[in-house]
């Protein structure tokens, strides 16, 4: 089941990302749905640590969010929905050093080799589907 689980938040995670590329915003429902789906699958099959780790995440994202790195509502979402697939301490720190590592790149990337001015609205759902992909590439042992 975890499998499924995984696999449907890459789809929403996908379908999430080229939505924010095209319009700049993601329909709210959309991973708010996502959220609750995962939440009540996941907490049936990890009980509380599921919940837990989502609150960290969704943490995480608020101080990403307080600190400039990302600047919508939907990437907060986006990490409460991975962090709800988190199973220990370990995976976490994994997921917010990819996080961090793939924001960075991104927005390297964008001001630097893009050159687009700093108040440019980055759709960032792109960098934490990437790094989404990467903890699933560590622990799926790739």
């Amino acid at each position: 089941m975890i499998f499924e689980l995984q696999l449907l938040v890459l789809l929403i995670l996908l379908v999430a990302s080229s939505i924010d590329f095209k319009k700049k915003e993601v329909p709210s429902f959309f991973l708010t749905a996502g959220i609750f789906v995962v939440a009540l699958v996941g907490f049936n099959y990890f009980g509380i640590t599921s919940l837990a780790f989502g609150v960290f995440a969704f943490l995480l994202g608020l101080l990403l969010y307080d600190l400039n790195f990302f600047g919508g509502i939907a990437d907060i979402k986006a990490l409460a929905l991975i962090g709800l697939l988190i199973p220990n301490m370990k995976i976490f720190f994994l997921f917010t050093f990819f996080v961090l590592i793939m924001g960075l790149l991104y927005k390297g990337l964008i001001k630097f080799v893009l050159n687009k001015p700093d108040n440019y609205q980055v759709p960032f759902l792109f960098a934490i589907l990437i790094a989404y992909i990467g903890l699933l590439m560590a622990m799926w042992g790739y």
